[in-house]
């Protein structure tokens, strides 16, 4: 599929290079063509001034070179043109459709090239049977036509070259537009691949705990209590996920907007913590927070209670026992920083990069899930606080020591009343 993709836009950079070529290359012959042509006019039509001054036509100028002049004035002709050209320039009069008034033509003999100007004499008869009078000024153009030629090849040459340059250039572009989109399409076949997993284990679960349920179905809801709550823990989980992916989803197209207003950035941190201070203290775990005053930030208050809910569940799910969680905020000139460090075991220095792509779990930093737990984990929160926190015009980051725990650092814009 991509190589056809890739086949088409390198093929579209050669004809868009191809047309363009064409059409400034025709422009510059046409307009070069122009002007070595006025210059060849402007000179006989110089000396066809100079001839018809004298009423008779029958003083020759000085002649530059290359120029011939033939006044045909019965009873007199006067001409500086070669023999072997006079037949050719007779005949080329005598069959002139228009050699009652004056006008220009071309005219090759013996492989010559000569730009004509014939001017018809006032006394000219109108009857056709006598030999019409007039004045011809004639240059030799071979040289200006030959350079024209050779200008042309140059324009020939340079296409073949431009055809050959633009399709290595638009082959080369080609791939490189096409590495994001190969990217993203892989990501998607992994994310397809990676939900389709995800998706599976919690089904198979529940599958296989209702199916125990259903072979002992002579016996009573509480006999099979422990089947129930594996398959309703499972089913939670699998709600979870689908919510997340359904969001992960939505984030990818604008499907999801965010409605932007002034969210108290104390009250919103405050009102997270207390919703897991019952979770911490259950883990054994401390969980701390200082107040930052009126500090409000800008942004979608269901989407930033989300991610905050993100990152504190992460850290009670990956800190031990007897450990601590700590929420700490910076206060800067636009912006707000707020920290969520727990004492957990960390992330490898070589995983740091990854903990945001989705389904993604780095191998000893996300084993503390426990069994009964269905809320466990999806691999999908990281990924979805990223994106929140970029829809924000924010930034998110994560530093941490194997061994000495792990923090999260988001930047948020201030709302322009506390700026």
């Amino acid at each position: 599929m991509f190589n056809r993709v890739r086949v088409r836009l390198t093929l579209l950079t050669v004809g868009i290079f191809l047309s363009l070529y064409i059409i400034s290359s025709v422009a510059v012959y046409t307009i070069v063509r122009q002007v070595v042509l006025r210059g060849v006019d402007a000179q006989l039509v110089l000396v066809l001034n100079q001839l018809r001054t004298n009423r008779s036509g029958t003083v020759m100028p000085n002649l530059a070179q290359g120029i011939h002049v033939v006044i045909n004035n019965p009873p007199e002709v006067r001409s500086n043109v070669p023999s072997a050209l006079q037949g050719h320039l007779g005949t080329l009069i005598a069959n002139h459709p228009t050699r009652r008034r004056w006008s220009t033509m071309w005219t090759t003999s013996a492989g010559t090239q000569f730009r004509i100007i014939y001017w018809p004499l006032p006394e000219t008869p109108r009857n056709a049977r006598i030999a019409p009078r007039y004045i011809l000024v004639l240059e030799n153009v071979t040289r200006e036509f030959g350079v024209l030629q050779r200008l042309g090849r140059v324009f020939l040459f340079v296409a073949a070259g431009g055809v050959i340059v633009a399709t290595l250039g638009g082959f080369f572009l080609a791939e490189r537009a096409l590495r994001p989109i190969r990217r993203a399409w892989q990501r998607q076949l992994e994310f397809v691949a990676d939900a389709s997993h995800e998706l599976r284990t919690p089904l198979a679960v529940i599958q296989s705990n209702l199916e125990i349920v259903l072979d002992h179905s002579e016996q009573s809801v509480i006999d099979n209590l422990e089947w129930i709550n594996n398959a309703h823990g499972e089913s939670r989980r699998l709600s979870k996920l689908v919510s997340d992916l359904l969001t992960l989803a939505r984030s990818d197209t604008v499907a999801t907007p965010i409605v932007k207003q002034r969210v108290s950035l104390d009250g919103l941190l405050r009102h997270v913590v207390d919703l897991f201070e019952p979770i911490a203290s259950a883990r054994g775990l401390t969980l701390g927070y200082a107040g930052v005053g009126d500090l409000a930030v800008e942004g979608d208050g269901g989407r930033l209670h989300q991610l905050f809910v993100i990152l504190v569940d992460n850290a009670c799910k990956y800190t031990p026992t007897q450990g601590s969680i700590q929420l700490t905020v910076d206060s800067g000139r636009n912006t707000a920083t707020v920290h969520v460090a727990n004492s957990g075991e960390g992330i490898p220095e070589d995983e740091l990069e990854r903990v945001f792509e989705r389904f993604y779990r780095a191998d000893k930093a996300r084993t503390h899930g426990t069994e009964d737990d269905a809320d466990g984990g999806t691999g999908l929160g990281l990924a979805i606080a990223k994106w929140i926190v970029e829809a924000h015009e924010g930034k998110i980051s994560i530093t941490s020591r194997p061994g000495e725990g792990t923090a999260v650092h988001v930047q948020l814009p201030l709302d322009s009343t506390s700026a």
